[in-house]
């Protein structure tokens, strides 16, 4: 007598109905994901102007200089683009120009900066970043004591 052998695995009705469900749920939820894409553009960009803009900072105290700041809005409708630039005694720190889909805008292209001790050297001021598509602003602020703020 034979002794039956017990198969183990799936049915290829069982592997097609879980790549049906996956199929479905990839179609409800790919569209809700590109939504979210240009707030999170914005804020890795507001992030990445904040982080330089402490990096500026760390640098005037620690050359013992001043390192100014000049930022430069974006142009068009809607707003698109914009750059700025770090700069010391010994040139061009940081040279940055936005990601194509982030609008750098600032009133009148005002210079500021950091003084050897970190603290604002001249006038304060506030940069916004927004995106053509989404719904979110970004405010990042200089104080008078050269602290940074983003909003």
């Amino acid at each position: 007598m034979r002794s039956a052998i017990k198969q183990k695995g799936f049915t290829l009705v069982e592997v097609m109905i879980v790549v049906a469900i996956i199929g479905i749920l990839s179609a409800i939820a790919i569209p809700n994901i590109s939504s979210w894409l240009p707030n999170i553009r914005l804020r890795a960009a507001a992030r990445d102007v904040f982080s330089d803009m402490m990096r500026a900072k760390m640098e005037a105290i620690k050359t013992n200089t001043t390192t100014s700041l000049t930022f430069t809005s974006g142009t068009g409708t809607p707003c698109v683009g914009g750059a700025y630039q770090f700069t010391n005694s010994t040139g061009i720190i940081i040279d940055i120009s936005m990601a194509k889909d982030v609008c750098l805008s600032t009133p009148s292209n005002f210079p500021v900066g950091f003084s050897s001790r970190g603290t604002a050297s001249g006038a304060t001021g506030s940069i916004m970043l927004t995106h053509p598509q989404g719904s979110k602003t970004y405010t990042i602020t200089q104080t008078i004591a050269g602290g940074i703020t983003i909003q």
